[in-house]
């Protein structure tokens, strides 16, 4: 939570809030598909919406063999973007997604 916003530390329910919020924006595009490579990101989202997930929401679970950790590692290491920042993770992870994406339904 400190790294989202380096002017301000949220809250548990300031986060729930402004993600809520974001969420509600980018929604209108559509549904959102959340990726994650660990069991521990979604859990953690559980939390902050105390198990109350918004709706329009898909998760996918990329797990170890869709992602190539060298190319994540290397795209760190281009952009100058370290670890455990949720933007920059979510770049790299993308960045070294291999495999397929289906439509969101």
């Amino acid at each position: 939570m400190p790294l989202l916003n380096q002017n301000k530390i949220y809250s548990l329910a300031e986060l729930k809030d402004a993600l809520s919020s974001w969420i509600d924006t980018v929604r209108q595009e559509g549904p959102i598909l959340i990726c994650y490579d660990s069991e521990y990101d979604r859990t953690m989202l559980s939390q902050i919406f105390e198990n109350d997930t918004p709706n329009g929401i898909v998760f996918r679970n990329l797990g170890a063999s869709y992602v190539n950790k060298i190319k994540m590692y290397e795209w760190r290491v281009k952009q100058k973007q370290p670890e455990h920042h949720a933007l920059h993770d979510a770049r790299a992870l993308k960045h070294a997604f291999r495999g397929w994406v289906r439509k969101v339904s």
